[in-house]
């Protein structure tokens, strides 16, 4: 025996919106419905993270729009921290430097924008412990350069970071894990 459902006559018409006519039940809207909202939830699987909240589990090559997000914690071949996006860039900038050695494969590999020396315009930070200076960039750019970088060196690199409550944030209030290799 099937359920009998009551739906509203708004959301019935909704529902027609989404059917094939002449193919389409409202059962096979819903299930359809329900199929979408199944790989969304897939993607973005909630996962425990070392007790403190539950993270969505999210895709490095896909990550989401990062703007309006904080970094909570961040873990480097082990290491873990506490920084900024661009704390992290530069991170990664030093394990690049003391796995190739020079400023210039450095520059040959990365996708951030670096000057050797220091440069405190146009957006640079110099970089003492690197000798040379990095651009800062939004975080969407800056995770980006993260992912690039680790995976020209094989590190791991996993990012727990929440969106802020501003009214662009993709997910207000809603925190989320950025991991290379995904495995």
């Amino acid at each position: 025996m099937n359920p009998v459902i009551r739906i509203p006559d708004s959301t019935y018409e909704r529902l027609k919106h989404f059917a094939e006519p002449f193919v389409d039940s409202p059962a096979d809207v819903i299930s359809k419905a329900l199929d979408s909202l199944e790989q969304q939830q897939a993607r973005h699987q909630p996962v425990t993270y070392t007790g403190i909240e539950e993270s969505m589990r999210l895709d490095p090559d896909n990550a989401p729009d990062l703007t309006h997000t904080r970094v909570l914690e961040v873990r480097v071949n082990g290491n873990t921290k506490k920084p900024k996006w661009n704390q992290l860039v530069r991170q990664l900038h030093k394990v690049a430097l003391d796995a190739w050695g020079d400023f210039d494969t450095v520059q040959r590999s990365t996708l951030s924008n670096i000057e050797q020396g220091q440069k405190d315009t146009s957006g640079f930070r110099y970089a003492p412990e690197l000798g040379f200076s990095i651009q800062s960039v939004p975080s969407n750019q800056a995770w980006s350069n993260v992912l690039h970088l680790a995976k020209q060196l094989g590190v791991e690199v996993e990012v727990r970071f929440e969106w802020m409550q501003k009214e662009n944030a993709l997910h207000p209030g809603s925190s989320a894990i950025l991991k290379w290799p995904t495995s």
